[in-house]
C-alpha cells in the first residue's frame, strides 16, 4: 500500500458523506449522549413555626428564599426570617425568627410593626412592610448593621397613599 492511498479515502468518505447529505437529506450523526442523571436531593424538608408554645395553628405565608435557603413571609401581622443556618436541626420542627424582634427597635417607627417580609437577596436584605397610624408603609431591612440589623421606611412621596417593597434584588434596587 502506498502512504497516499489513505489520505484518498478519506478524501472519498468526506466526498461520499457530503453527498448523503445533500442528496439523500439524511444527516448521519452520532445520538447525542444522553445528560447525567440528576444528582440526590440537596434539601431536606424542614417544617418551621413562629410561636412555639403556641398551641393554635398559624398559618404561616413564605413569599421567598434566596440562594443560601432564607425565607422571609408573614404569620398573622408578624414578619418572619427562617435561616437555616441558625436552625439546630435538632428539632423536628424548626424555628422562624420574627424581626420585629431582631431589629434595632429605635429603627421602627413609634406605633408601627413589621407585619410582612416580602423578599430577600442573596446578602440577606429582606424587604416588606409596616403597618400602623396612617397605613401601610414599604421597609428595607439591613441585615449587615452592626450590632443590630437595620430598619429603613420608604417614603410615600408625599401623598399620604403609603408605599411598598415587594423585592429587592442583589445591587440593593427595589421593586
Amino acid at each position: 500500500m502506498s502512504p497516499s492511498h489513505p489520505k484518498r479515502l478519506a478524501v472519498r468518505f468526506v466526498f461520499t458523506m457530503a453527498i448523503v447529505l445533500v442528496v439523500g437529506g439524511v444527516v448521519l450523526a452520532k445520538k447525542p449522549v444522553p445528560p447525567p442523571p440528576l444528582p440526590p436531593v440537596r434539601y431536606e424538608i424542614r417544617l418551621f413555626h413562629l410561636y412555639p408554645s403556641s398551641t393554635i395553628a398559624i398559618p404561616m405565608h413564605p413569599n421567598q428564599m434566596n440562594n443560601s435557603g432564607q425565607v422571609v413571609g408573614y404569620c398573622g401581622c408578624r414578619a418572619f426570617l427562617y435561616d437555616p443556618v441558625l436552625d439546630d436541626h435538632d428539632e423536628a420542627i424548626g424555628q422562624a425568627i420574627d424581626l420585629n424582634e431582631i431589629v434595632d427597635p429605635e429603627t421602627i417607627p413609634d406605633g408601627w410593626n413589621i407585619c410582612s417580609a416580602t423578599g430577600i437577596n442573596n446578602r440577606g436584605d429582606i424587604v416588606g412592610s409596616l403597618a400602623g397610624v396612617g397605613g401601610r408603609r414599604g421597609y428595607v431591612i439591613d441585615m449587615s448593621a452592626d450590632p443590630q440589623p437595620q430598619l429603613h421606611t420608604i417614603p410615600d412621596g408625599g401623598l399620604g397613599t403609603g408605599s411598598y417593597a415587594r423585592r429587592i434584588n442583589n445591587n440593593g434596587d427595589v421593586l
